[in-house]
């Protein structure tokens, strides 16, 4: 991210995995429907194309890269039958692609939508061969769906796995369903949009929540099972501003992309996290039969749901990565909070507390209590992932060869010894006494002087 997401299990669990998986075929011989542009032919093919492309930017540092792209390549075939071309291309030694797209981490992806849209939207889903083929499912159907059955709305509301936009609109016309389809565009990656003529083809959960006497409702709803109380019911939020503004329309959509109260799993962290809306996030043990969080949350998400957005998260699989944070087991429940888009948090034991939820997402409002940043242990992290990618380097450049093996031997010993023999020179330094000065090169001037 976009920088990578955080996991449960901690950096070392990563590095174990990514370490598992250096031997798998990277470049490889394998026949891909993908193509594999260069910069001589960049430009030319995505002005040319006849369909939507997804393209993946990637150099050949990036350990990550080495592990996806093979995921990429696979995916191709099954992606072009939902109309998504896929194309990858190496940027390694010419940045001209890395900064016209803005890309701040790899691999970069981008995708083209249509035959001639030259300004590309962020790819935001997950990396696996399944994500791939399922974004392209996705950006193949229309950005909403036209429900004719009541059978149509329950099954999208079952088979998406996030939140659904739903529009009760009369018309499929009009300064209304053009608001709301501009924001089912804007968000068609990750979520479904739904329009329906009929109220009678809601669910009754979810019709119920419409003002009585509206002729016309915008929603976003979320299934029982994104909810931590695991309901069968939905959760609603309904918007109540100016439906033919657009602008205040997808901006309502996204902030109100997490009604009620969230399981935050594995697989919604990222989401959830990279939301433009702060968010409250309970961390509790699921086995401690004591809930004493639920009453603080209930009142808050009653008082401040206009600035946060919330969920709960299971303390137990992520403690390791809730460690970065300050959070242990042994002080669960514990409140962190997430800045809009992750770009800080608020974590403090003493002033962000589950018990006075309510008042410390106030103070939070407020500016009193201060934000940390993530600044710190990114530079770690970021460290730590070029030596690793520098190590994949260096053992692949030694495998190719005995003479590479050599070299690269003989420049470890040199570097060794060149530090070895810097510390030496150092601890001499520090162990200089005044007998130094009986030299006449390193008496001061005015003792030479006299001595003479």
């Amino acid at each position: 991210r976009r920088g990578m997401r955080m996991r449960p299990g901690g950096m070392w669990r990563l590095a174990a995995a990514v370490l598992a998986l250096a031997g798998a075929s990277g470049d490889g011989d394998v026949p891909t429907a993908a193509l594999s542009l260069n910069m001589g032919n960049f430009d030319t093919t995505l002005a040319n194309r006849n369909t939507s492309m997804l393209v993946m930017l990637h150099v050949d540092w990036c350990g990550v890269c080495r592990h996806t792209l093979p995921k990429f390549r696979a995916a191709a075939e099954d992606a072009l039958k939902h109309g998504v071309q896929m194309a990858e291309i190496d940027v390694t030694n010419d940045k001209t692609l890395t900064k016209r797209y803005e890309i701040k981490g790899f691999p970069g992806l981008r995708f083209f939508e249509g035959k001639e849209t030259l300004e590309p939207r962020d790819y935001r889903n997950g990396r696996s061969e399944k994500d791939f083929v399922a974004f392209a499912q996705r950006m193949a159907r229309p950005p909403i769906t036209h429900a004719e059955v009541p059978f149509d709305v329950a099954r999208i509301l079952v088979e998406e796995p996030l939140a659904t936009f739903i529009l009760w609109h009369p018309q499929k016309k009009g300064p209304i369903y053009e608001a709301f389809e501009t924001a089912a565009k804007e968000f068609r990656d990750k979520h479904s949009a739904v329009w329906v003529e009929d109220k009678g083809l809601l669910p009754e959960a979810v019709a119920s929540n419409i003002p009585e006497g509206a002729t016309s409702a915008i929603m976003v709803v979320a299934p029982g099972n994104t909810q931590y109380s695991k309901s069968k019911d939905p959760v609603v939020a309904v918007y109540s501003g100016d439906m033919e503004n657009a602008t205040r329309v997808t901006k309502w959509a996204s902030d109100n992309r997490y009604p009620g109260l969230w399981n935050i799993t594995d697989a919604r962290f990222h989401d959830f996290s990279s939301s433009t809306r702060a968010s409250a996030i309970l961390v509790v043990d699921p086995k401690s039969p004591e809930k004493p969080w639920k009453g603080p949350t209930k009142k808050a998400m009653k008082n401040m749901s206009k600035f946060f957005q919330f969920g709960v998260l299971n303390g137990t699989d992520w403690k390791d990565a809730l460690a970065d944070f300050q959070i242990y087991p042994e002080e669960y429940p514990r409140l962190l909070v997430l800045a809009p888009k992750f770009d800080g948090y608020y974590a403090e034991k003493d002033t962000v507390t589950v018990g006075d939820m309510t008042n410390s997402l106030q103070r939070i409002v407020d500016g009193q209590i201060h934000m940390q940043t993530r600044s710190f242990s990114n530079k770690l992290y970021v460290g730590y992932r070029y030596a690793r990618d520098f190590t994949f380097i260096t053992v692949d450049f030694m495998q190719e060869s005995v003479l590479n093996a050599i070299l690269v031997a003989t420049s470890l010993g040199v570097l060794l010894f060149t530090i070895f023999k810097c510390c030496g020179f150092c601890y001499d330094i520090m162990m200089m006494d005044d007998t130094y000065y009986d030299q006449d090169y390193a008496q001061p001037p005015a003792a030479a002087k006299k001595k003479d």
